[in-house]
Formats: C-alpha cells, sequence, structure tokens
C-alpha cells in the first residue's frame, strides 16, 4: 500500500512538473508575441514618420522651386522694363 502511494506521489510530482514546463512554455510564447506586436508596432510608427519626413522635405523643396520661379519672373518683368525704356531712350536719342 505504501508503495502504491510513493508511485502515485511521483507520478503527481511528474504530471505537477509537466504541467508547470507547459505553463512556462506557453507563457514564453506569449511574451514573444506580445513582443512581437510591440516591435510591428514600433517599425509601422517608424515608417509613418520616415512617410512625414519625405512629405515635408518634398513641400519644403516645392516651395523652393516656387520662390525661384517666383523671383524668375519678376527679373523677367524687370528685364523687359528696362528693356522698354531703353529702346525708348535710344529712339530719343536717334530723333
Amino acid at each position: 500500500m505504501r508503495e502504491q502511494q510513493h508511485k502515485w506521489l511521483a507520478e503527481a510530482r511528474k504530471d505537477q512538473q509537466r504541467e508547470r514546463k507547459e505553463r512556462d512554455r506557453e507563457e514564453k510564447r506569449q511574451r514573444e508575441r506580445g513582443r512581437d506586436r510591440q516591435s510591428r508596432v514600433k517599425e509601422r510608427e517608424r515608417e509613418a514618420e520616415r512617410e512625414e519626413e519625405t512629405e515635408a522635405k518634398g513641400k519644403s523643396e516645392r516651395d523652393k522651386e516656387r520662390q525661384a520661379i517666383d523671383g524668375n519672373t519678376e527679373m523677367t518683368k524687370m528685364l523687359e522694363l528696362l528693356d522698354k525704356d531703353f529702346k525708348a531712350t535710344i529712339v530719343k536719342m536717334l530723333q
């Protein structure tokens, strides 16, 4: 009878150890899944930040181009005025 009890207790301990190992493995898997999720979320956030930076750079470059075009337009207008004045002056001198 005592031997039987010892066998049962030994089997019960083995079962407890197996269950504990399984629980530990499952907890470890869940922690790893959580880390994977967190890393994916962080990666998405980084990608969004990169896209925003790219858009901001694009906007600033477009603004610079617009300013250059505006400056070129103004210079052209000024040169046209100077050209007209120059022609008018030449015509007056030749008369």
